[in-house]
């Protein structure tokens, strides 16, 4: 009994070597050996206990009013900026989906405008949009508010249009895809056309407020306000997007599409996050997938590394570190502690077997 304590940690190092290799082993083969290839997150299902919707589309809008009284108005589709106002007494200047897909924001407007430097700059300002947050909106009207020059943002209209599906009887057992859109999801054993969505209006609105009666009275540089409508009904109160749920019970899981032997693929992805969708895999983003050799049926979502370049080296090793552990944390997890335990194996081996002891007979002379 004494030396089967030795053992232990042994013992401990390898079961969870294995359980490291059966939680995603597999996955890590795949990636470095496997077939890659591009995906598109297509579709978000919700789940909140028995409750089963999908988001099919979303699109925003965003209007940034000035100190200067000039307006920015800006919209966005299929998770990219589609257009581009400016507002400026009686001239207005507007850049389409063409102009700002052209280098540097695109060199004329669709009115004939001219990109210079500050348009550039503004046009880049309001990208962040497509994916922002409220309280990320409430950060932005901060850093603002601390500028003196008459450019800076004193308001944001925000306004957001979501294609709902649901809610749904039953589980989602599958999406189909045409076009590179969802057109129909089969839930509970009935299929549904995307048709039948309902769009869901969310909108916001932000004021600088600092150095005012109500900011001393909300406790805040910014005074926010927000309503939703579902399908054209009464508006309820709103604090934020729809893809951003305050409920913890609230789980969001991306649908992507990928092709493969000349046909395109939908599946659901192996991972999911709770009042939000997962990081890096939002609704019409770009992902990898992998599968096995011949294998398309085996795909499986697998951290992006590509998604690193043109970033700062601190941001670089943040989002590196998101993007690794991310997916493959689990296994990891279970190899790292699976290391610490070898090395305590190997530690307790050397302080028991010292050189000049046998432990098998006394020597006599």
């Amino acid at each position: 009994m004494k030396r089967l304590r030795y053992l232990v940690f042994p013992a401990l190092s390898v079961l969870l070597y294995v359980l490291g290799w059966k939680l995603g082993g597999p996955a890590i083969v795949d990636y470095f050996g496997g077939i890659r290839t591009r995906g598109r997150v297509v579709a978000l299902v919700r789940l909140r206990g028995t409750e089963r919707d999908v988001i099919l589309d979303v699109v925003r809008r965003v209007q940034i009013a000035r100190a200067d009284g000039s307006r920015i108005e800006a919209e966005f589709a299929e998770g990219e900026l589609r257009g581009f106002v400016e507002r400026r007494g009686g001239a207005v200047r507007e850049w389409g989906a063409e102009d700002l897909a052209r280098p540097s924001g695109g060199a004329g407007g669709t009115n004939g405008a001219t990109a210079g430097a500050a348009d550039r700059a503004a046009i880049d300002a309001v990208r962040p949009f497509a994916a922002w947050t409220a309280d990320d909106v409430k950060r932005f009207l901060q850093r603002e508010s601390a500028r003196k020059d008459a450019a800076r943002a004193a308001r944001v209209d925000w306004s957001e249009t979501v294609r709902l599906l649901g809610p749904l009887e039953g589980e989602v057992e599958s999406v189909e895809v045409a076009g590179g859109r969802v057109a129909a999801v089969v839930a509970g054993g009935r299929r549904i056309a995307a048709d039948a969505a309902s769009d869901v209006r969310t909108d916001l609105a932000f004021e600088d407020i600092r150095g005012t009666d109500r900011a001393r009275e909300l406790k805040s540089p910014v005074a926010t306000s927000g309503t939703r409508t579902v399908g054209g009904g009464p508006p309820s109160e709103a604090a934020d997007s729809l893809l951003r749920d305050r409920d913890f019970r609230r789980v969001f899981r991306p649908v992507y599409a990928f092709e493969a032997d000349g046909a395109v693929r939908v599946h659901f992805a192996d991972l999911a996050a709770r009042m939000a969708p997962p990081p890096n895999f939002g609704l019409y983003q770009s992902v990898l997938v992998v599968y096995p050799l011949g294998r398309p049926e085996r795909a499986r979502l697998a951290p992006d590394f590509g998604t690193l370049a043109g970033r700062s080296p601190l941001d670089r090793l943040n989002q590196f570190l998101s993007v690794l552990f991310g997916r493959w944390y689990l296994p990891l997890l279970c190899w790292l502690v699976a290391t610490v335990y070898a090395l305590m194996s190997l530690l307790l081996l050397s302080l028991h077997v010292r050189p000049g002891r046998t432990e098998t007979a006394d020597v006599r002379e």
